[in-house]
C-alpha cells in the first residue's frame, strides 16, 4: 500500500481523477472538493480537513483515524462502510445530513456545531459521546445506547427513553421536551 505523508492538498478538485488509493498520515486537505469520489480503501491517519466538500463520497473500508473534520460537507455519508474497529473523528460546524452512523461505535468520536438532520443512529452507541450545539432535526435515534452522552447544547431531537439506553445523558430545558414527543402529548 502506498503511504502518503505530511502533504498538504489546497484547493483541489478531485472529481475528475479522484483521490489515488492509499494511506494518508499527517496530511492536511484545505478547501478541496472531493464530492462523490470512491474512497473504498483509503486510510487517513490523523488527517484533517477543513472546508471541503466530502459529499456522497463511497467508503467501502475507508480508514477515520484520529481524523477532523472542520467546515466540511460530508453530507450522505455511510460510515457504516467505514472500518469500524478504529473509528475516531472529529467533526467541527460541519453538515452531515442524512448520513449514516448505523450500529457504529462513536465512543471516540465528538461533534461540535454540527447539522445532522435526518441522520442515522439506530444501533449505534454514543455512550460518553458530545454534541454540542448540534442540531439533530429528524435524526433517528432506536436502540441507541446514549449512556451519558451530552444533549445538553443539542436541540431539535426527537428520543424515545423506551427504545434507547439514555441513563445518566445530560439534557436541558426546552429541548428535553424532544424526550416526550413519542407521548403525543401537549406541554404548555
Amino acid at each position: 500500500m502506498t503511504v502518503i505523508e505530511d502533504r498538504i492538498f489546497t484547493n483541489k478538485d478531485f472529481i475528475a481523477n479522484g483521490l489515488d488509493k492509499g494511506r494518508y498520515e499527517y496530511c492536511t486537505f484545505k478547501n478541496c472538493n472531493l464530492s462523490g469520489i470512491n474512497l473504498s480503501g483509503v486510510d487517513f491517519i490523523e488527517c484533517s480537513f477543513s472546508g471541503c466538500d466530502l459529499s456522497n463520497c463511497t467508503c467501502g473500508g475507508t480508514v477515520l483515524r484520529d481524523t477532523k473534520f472542520t467546515e466540511c460537507k460530508l453530507i450522505g455519508w455511510l460510515f457504516h462502510n467505514c472500518h469500524q474497529l478504529i473509528f475516531s473523528a472529529q467533526f467541527i460546524n460541519c453538515q452531515l445530513d442524512y448520513s449514516s452512523f448505523f450500529t457504529i461505535k462513536l465512543k471516540n468520536t465528538s461533534f461540535s456545531e454540527c447539522r445532522l438532520t435526518g441522520v442515522d443512529f439506530t444501533e449505534a452507541s454514543l455512550e460518553n459521546v458530545a454534541l454540542d450545539e448540534c442540531d439533530l432535526s429528524d435524526a433517528i435515534f432506536y436502540q441507541t445506547d446514549l449512556r451519558n452522552a451530552d444533549f445538553s447544547s443539542a436541540k431539535n431531537y426527537q428520543i424515545n427513553p423506551q427504545i434507547n439506553r439514555t441513563n445518566k445523558a445530560r439534557f436541558s430545558y426546552p429541548s428535553v421536551l424532544g424526550l416526550l414527543a413519542h407521548l403525543d402529548i401537549v406541554v404548555e
